[in-house]
């Protein structure tokens, strides 16, 4: 015990750094279980929500932002294409392309922007722009928060990589612009695009994986260390 005992004092960079490596990897694996448990959560509010009566337009000036995020609306206006861009790098079914991003003026006058759904890129579609008054329904969303890799969006050529209703706003000169956008659900009855969203919603859970990642790490580490130590004993008792 004693010989143990000395060999890890002499060996104090490696117990070192084994320390301080074990305490990182098992500290990301807990927050990873943390945002597991988080997402979850996110998750079964998502589905509650969808599953509430659709609001109408005066519902929504009732309620706030987070209030409304996930709730299904039913609206009438019209849109102002003129104003819409192109919501860059999104896949359908394996193939890339754009969402449509268009402004809606309700009938209170209020703005909203509205994800009206996906169009190939290399394409030339028929894309369906209705005029004069329309009715949909969309899933109320909050506006998205780039990541530092996220480039910004080019408003002179309408291209979009995350949407900010008040960006939007400042941009295009837009007056009474909600601080939510809405992703439009429904369904394609002439084959036109955009390629309207079904209103299924998900969310990537990989926390679960990354988790159990870090804690194997965390350990392979320990054996690792163990089997160092285990050589220098060896090799001391053998002097």
């Amino acid at each position: 015990m004693l010989k143990f005992l000395s060999l890890l004092r002499s060996q104090k960079i490696p117990t070192l750094m084994t320390v301080v490596g074990f305490c990182i990897l098992f500290s990301l694996g807990t927050w990873q279980i943390k945002r597991l448990t988080w997402k979850e959560a996110l998750v079964k509010e998502i589905s509650e929500r969808a599953k509430l009566p659709s609001l109408n337009a005066q519902d929504m000036e009732k309620l706030t932002s987070s209030t409304l995020v996930f709730r299904v609306v039913e609206l009438k206006g019209h849109f102002l294409h003129a104003y819409e861009m192109h919501l860059q790098s999104r896949l359908y079914q394996g193939q890339i392309g754009y969402h449509l991003v268009t402004p809606f003026e309700t009938k209170s006058g209020s703005l909203l922007m509205i994800d009206r759904g996906w169009v190939p890129l290399h394409e030339h579609p028929a894309i369906e722009r209705p005029l004069g008054e329309v009715s949909l329904k969309g899933l109320v969303r909050l506006p998205e928060k780039p990541s530092m890799f996220t480039p910004s969006n080019q408003y002179d050529q309408n291209h979009l990589y995350w949407i900010s209703p008040s960006e939007i706003a400042e941009k295009k000169y837009l007056k009474n612009v909600l601080p939510i956008y809405l992703i439009q659900i429904g369904q394609n009855e002439n084959g036109y695009y955009p390629k309207i969203s079904n209103g299924s919603f998900s969310l990537r859970n990989l926390h679960l994986s990354y988790a159990i990642t870090w804690y194997s790490l965390s350990i392979i580490l320990l054996i690792i260390y163990g089997v160092y130590i285990f050589k220098k004993m060896r090799y001391t008792h053998r002097a």
